[in-house]
């Protein structure tokens, strides 16, 4: 019968690859296997080693104090080897810091503690190779993230490209006849002048909106530049959102008070109106949702430090840390479905154009803040609002205008015969061909040819190529709802015009001015 000898035990204890430790009761190391010796980078042990289990300071105290009543315990220890060479404490070969893997059991006979055995394993390289799988992870998790918005936005670019040219057309008639009141020969009364002005900036601003909502996921199209008053653009905003913080709040029995903090002497910096102006309603629409019963909305401005700061502070309801981290990620929202989750997206890339900040901080209970710094500079040039153009110095012209949407081609009508202009309207391509060949072999030939570029059949675009090959002295001009005039195989668009919907009386006679100007042979003209 086989028996075990001290022999046959010590030769397990020192063959085995788990490094092992033997301690007395009190905690004195009495010996130590080769693994051990290995995972602590000693050759042989020396004489001299008086080493503690209990006064080892890789074990908290709390696990010492559990092997003193008798229970396994296990923990992490981390070496560095660095400091046990300056500290003199064993000669090491080893360098660099080790996390090691300690199982310590009690040796018992009777119920009474004899010593201790601790198990030992080098877990460094299992360990970093588990933080570094950990981190690509990560990484990866966050790349997928950022994918994935990437991918949101531009499907939400493609859909609101899309129905741009649609957005752009409704407003023509809108914008159109605000036009034709604004410049009417009839002096309208005061009130009703604020009142169609403010009508005609907010659909104007919307035809911005959809222009940068459109071009979101691409670089921005930079709109017109000039003088911003910021003063003047936080009371064009109150006035514009009165209808929600005031009337419609009201009629729910709800009390929004609007406060305004305004420094007087704030100067002005370039930017575009529209878009900060945008900006600047979104956040006042996000308080306003923020205050679910009474409350007041605050609007500052300040010059400090070489910035122009806008501050919008509700009364409402607030963030919690979650919402506040995440408050500016595309779609997300924390008003459920009457949310898009865009509003402060908006305002954070309108913010990055002006290479400005957005500061925003709030606690649940206790509103939120708003902060938008613009860098100020002074820019020369600037350009200031455009005089209102005369119809006086126009010379009427003879003009063939083809659009298949009855609401635009009517209010576009109205403009350019305000002016006197003598004009005449294809629904599609194949009728403004044959309108011309019929002009022109009766001797009464077009001077200008203004079209819409989406139409059933034949588009904006083939009309033009076709009018350049058989009229090539005509100057056509393309009017669209979207970006740029595009391009297909055969070369870039021939118009000598590109105009944005919606078309303004002001664009409109500065066609008709560029046209009149133009003179045979001369260089085609920029969008208008």
């Amino acid at each position: 019968m086989w028996t075990r000898s001290p022999e046959i035990l010590q030769s397990i204890f020192d063959a085995s690859p788990i490094g092992k430790e033997i301690f007395d009761a009190a905690g004195r190391l009495q010996d130590i296997n080769r693994s051990c010796l290995d995972i602590f980078g000693i050759c042989e042990i020396p004489g001299n080693l008086d080493f503690n289990l209990f006064s080892d300071p890789n074990i908290p105290e709390s696990e010492k104090e559990k092997l003193r009543q008798g229970e396994t315990v296990r923990c992490e220890c981390h070496f560095d080897f660095e400091k046990i060479k300056q500290t003199g404490f064993f000669q090491t070969s080893r360098s660099g810091t080790a996390i090691i893997d300690c199982i310590i059991s009690p040796l018992k006979k009777n119920d009474e503690i004899m010593g201790f055995l601790a198990q030992l394993q080098d877990i460094t390289a299992p360990k970093n190779l588990e933080e570094n799988l950990t981190r690509a992870y990560q990484e990866l998790h966050q790349t997928q993230e950022i994918v994935m918005q990437q991918e949101r936005l531009r499907i939400m670019g493609q859909i609101a490209s899309g129905i741009a040219h649609d957005i752009s057309n409704h407003l023509v008639p809108i914008i159109g006849h605000l036009d034709l009141l604004l410049h009417s020969d009839e002096k309208l009364p005061a009130p009703l002048q604020e009142n169609y002005e403010a009508i005609q900036i907010a659909a104007t601003d919307i035809a911005s909106t959809v222009d940068r909502l459109r071009d979101f996921y691409r670089l921005q199209k930079q709109g017109e530049i000039s003088s911003i008053n910021l003063n003047v653009l936080i009371e064009q905003a109150i006035n514009l959102t009165r209808f929600r913080w005031k009337n419609e709040t009201q009629r729910h029995g709800r009390v929004i008070e609007m406060r305004q903090d305004l420094q007087t002497d704030l100067p002005q910096f370039p930017g575009v109106e529209s878009e900060i102006r945008d900006a600047l309603i979104n956040l006042i629409l996000n308080a306003i949702d923020a205050i679910s019963n009474h409350g007041s909305i605050t609007l500052r401005s300040r010059f400090r430090g070489a910035q122009v700061i806008l501050e919008v502070e509700d009364t409402g309801k607030g963030m919690d840390a979650e919402a506040l981290r995440r408050c500016t990620d595309p779609f997300f929202t924390t008003k459920g479905l009457r949310g898009s989750g865009l509003g402060l997206v908006m305002v954070q890339g309108t913010m990055e154009r002006y290479q400005g900040k957005v500061e925003i901080s709030s606690q649940p209970g206790d509103g939120t803040l708003a902060r938008l710094s613009f860098p100020y500079r002074q820019a020369p040039g600037l350009t200031c609002p455009e005089p209102r153009e005369s119809a006086i110095d126009l010379t009427p012209l003879h003009i063939l205008y083809v659009e298949d949407e009855p609401a635009v081609q009517a209010i576009t009508r109205k403009m350019l015969e305000k002016d006197g202009h003598r004009v005449v309207v294809a629904g599609d391509g194949q009728t403004a061909l044959a309108t011309l060949f019929f002009g022109q072999h009766k001797h009464r030939p077009f001077d200008l040819v203004i079209t819409d570029l989406g139409m059933p059949f034949m588009s904006g675009y083939e009309l033009t190529t076709q009018i350049k090959l058989e009229y090539p002295e005509i100057p056509v001009a393309i009017l669209t709802g979207w970006e740029t005039c595009p391009e297909d195989g055969e070369g870039k668009c021939q118009a000598d015009f590109l105009l944005n919907k919606p078309m303004r009386l002001e664009k409109l006679r500065k066609l008709i001015r560029e046209v009149i100007s133009r003179k045979p042979g001369g260089k085609r003209a920029p969008t208008v």
